[in-house]
């Protein structure tokens, strides 16, 4: 795992928020938002792609974070990795939720935020795929 951040100093911790900063500060905002009593929908849009969209990010982040950077390519392993990574967080945020007046821990809602995290996954480990493929070809 790559975290480019592996050394002591300013420099070590520059690269650590670097990686990172983006993730907490994601987490953060899912906090916030499953922290709201009422939660307006976005109109025209089921609360399955808010969902998938919000866990994918999430996923995507946590896939440049392990992998050392953005245009770095993601291993496989460092995708599973952030699906686990995405998906536990999801449950916290269902845990959350339970305690918000107004709000309840959702099962369902954890599926979409799984499918959400694998396809953010998917589209951060498919184009490393894709080019191993064409060198072997």
């Amino acid at each position: 795992m790559d975290t480019s951040a592996g050394g002591r100093g300013p420099r070590a911790a520059a690269d650590l928020l670097r990686l990172w900063g983006p993730v907490a500060a994601w987490m953060a905002l899912l906090f916030v938002v499953s922290g709201q009593a009422v939660v307006s929908e976005v109109p025209g849009l089921p609360d399955w792609v808010t969902h998938g969209a919000g866990y994918a990010a999430l996923c995507a982040l946590t896939c440049r974070a392990l992998s050392g950077g953005l245009f770095r390519a993601v291993a496989l392993r460092l995708a599973v990795i952030a699906v686990v990574v995405s998906f536990l967080y999801g449950v916290t945020d269902e845990l959350h939720q339970s305690f918000v007046p107004g709000r309840h821990a959702d099962a369902w809602d954890l599926l979409k935020n799984l499918a959400g995290a694998v396809a953010g996954a998917i589209a951060c480990a498919w184009p490393r795929a894709a080019d191993e493929r064409r060198r072997t070809a």
